[in-house]
């Protein structure tokens, strides 16, 4: 099969806690673009060439297989009262937008292409015609417009294989000052996990993403954001990717990217700096390690990733 992309697709690669799945969701409120939750499917497929495996790992421990079968009830009720609840006030925020505008996942796709789906990548003869069935199977399904753009972080590790399987993709990363990271990793791993890492760990994991960054747009060409741009100007920031992907970025569209993928929207009503550590949202701020870290952390931080910090400008 040729190496032709099924239809437009972009990749964002950044590393996690970095304004990722923001950018992923302002993304998908674009009239002429359908956004995928982390697939993970590049990781995936590297690290293992039975398909069958590869496909239960996308559909059951993605965060785009959404724990496989058992969330369709909740899905499907979710979908089917979305009007209604948002009329009695009984939801909020992202909650109220339809399916899409909001990045898509595998129970979106109704229980009968879910599990052609299943059954048309299990028979897949290559790596490479596995991928193409799969944008070419979602293109067909779930695409509006000109753009599938499918976000992962841990695709910044996975560039080369990206550009080998789909030369004509767009890339577009987003990186965070390290040392927000940390603190935003911290909370995460508490409230989903209920474990720690340590602050070297996060500051070894996030030199390694900003290495990988660094070496992949020496070779490629990248559109490269930052947490701090979406924050402090997101108007320009979202223009001048709108116009690397060719796509409509007209003050309008632009406006109502902004509104709907905010903080404020996006939580039902809290401000920025108001914090709740049980939210995958907490805080939405820049700077926040200031108050979080002690300077031993701190220290700690610019020892492992001091020069990266200097280099992506994070003083």
């Amino acid at each position: 099969m040729s190496k032709k992309s099924p239809t437009k697709l972009a990749f964002i690669i950044g590393h996690y806690k970095s304004g990722s799945t923001w950018l992923s969701h302002a993304l998908a409120l674009h009239p002429d673009v359908r956004s995928m939750h982390e697939m993970h499917i590049f990781r995936y497929l590297k690290e293992s060439s039975d398909f069958n495996e590869a496909v239960h790992r996308l559909f059951n421990t993605s965060s785009w297989g959404n724990k496989g079968t058992s969330s369709f009830l909740r899905n499907y009720m979710a979908r089917s009262t979305r009007v209604f609840r948002k009329l009695l006030h009984l939801s909020k925020g992202t909650a109220t937008l339809p399916t899409e505008q909001i990045p898509n996942r595998a129970q979106d796709l109704g229980l009968y292409n879910y599990f052609r789906l299943k059954m048309i990548l299990r028979n897949s003869s290559s790596k490479e015609d596995f991928l193409n069935k799969l944008f070419t199977f979602l293109s067909r399904r779930v695409k509006h417009g000109e753009y599938i753009i499918e976000k992962t972080p841990t695709n910044i590790f996975e560039v080369d294989a990206i550009k080998n399987y789909f030369p004509n993709a767009k890339l577009i990363s987003i990186h965070r000052d390290g040392r927000d990271v940390a603190v935003s990793d911290r909370y995460h791993i508490r409230r989903v996990h209920g474990t720690e890492r340590s602050i070297k760990e996060s500051a070894e994991h996030w030199k390694q993403a900003m290495d990988a960054e660094m070496n992949a747009c020496k070779d490629n060409s990248i559109f490269q954001a930052s947490y701090e741009e979406m924050q402090n100007d997101p108007d320009t920031l979202l223009k001048n990717l709108l116009i690397y992907l060719e796509l409509d970025h007209s003050p309008e569209i632009i406006r109502e990217m902004i509104y709907k993928s905010s903080f404020k929207f996006a939580t039902g009503g809290r401000n920025k700096g108001s914090a709740d550590a049980n939210n995958f949202r907490r805080k939405g701020i820049v700077g926040d390690w200031k108050n979080e870290l002690t300077d031993q952390e701190i220290n700690i931080i610019n020892e492992v990733a001091g020069e990266l910090l200097t280099e992506f400008n994070y003083k």
